[in-house]
Parts: structure tokens; sequence; C-alpha cells
């Protein structure tokens, strides 16, 4: 039951980490193809005009990291908190191994 928790925790986590980096960078994504109308960052409040590809990619990337640094910094501390519950439970699977009789393990 204990093993279980762990793994669960973990995948939790692991998504945890993931699914705010696949969000950003869809809004990237799509940015880069559909075009953004700029706002500030060297570009001034009346552009006006879309921009596209690479340059649209970055100038979003930048926006959310900027007006939304305080989950930035939220992210982070989760990256750093999965990185050390994987390491521990890496350890804790391999000192406590299963023997259940699945086939490639010894049973005894």
């Amino acid at each position: 039951m204990k093993r279980t928790c762990i793994v669960f925790t973990e995948i939790i986590l692991i998504l945890a980490t993931v699914i705010p980096v696949l969000a950003l960078l869809w809004e990237c994504i799509y940015t880069a193809i559909h075009g953004t109308i700029p706002w500030g960052f060297g570009y001034g409040v009346d552009y006006g005009a879309f921009i596209y590809g690479m340059e649209a990619f970055i100038y979003t990337f930048f926006f959310y990291c900027t007006f939304l640094f305080v989950l930035v910094v939220l992210w982070f501390g989760v990256a750093a908190a999965t990185i050390g519950f994987s390491i521990f439970t890496i350890i804790y699977l391999k000192k406590n191994p299963v023997n259940d009789g699945i086939a490639g393990e010894d049973s005894k």
C-alpha cells in the first residue's frame, strides 16, 4: 500500500510539473502560427500589426513568464520537489523490491 501511494504521488508531481510547460508551449506555438498583437516589450502600446513565427513564439513566452512570474516561481518549486521526490522514490523502490511471482522476478 505504501509503495502504491508513493508511486501515485510521484505521478501526480510529474503531471503537475509537465502540464504547465505543455500549456505554455501550446500557447506559444499557437501564436507563432496564427499571430499575436504585441503590447509593450519594445513594440509600443499602439503597434497594431500582427507578428508571426519565432518572434511571436518568443514574445508570448516572455509575456507569460513576465506577467505570471509568481506562477513561474511556484513551478520551479514544484519541479524541485518532483526531482527530490523522484530520487526518494527510486531509492525506496530499490531498497524494497516486490517479490510477488511476476515474470522476470525471483519469487521466494
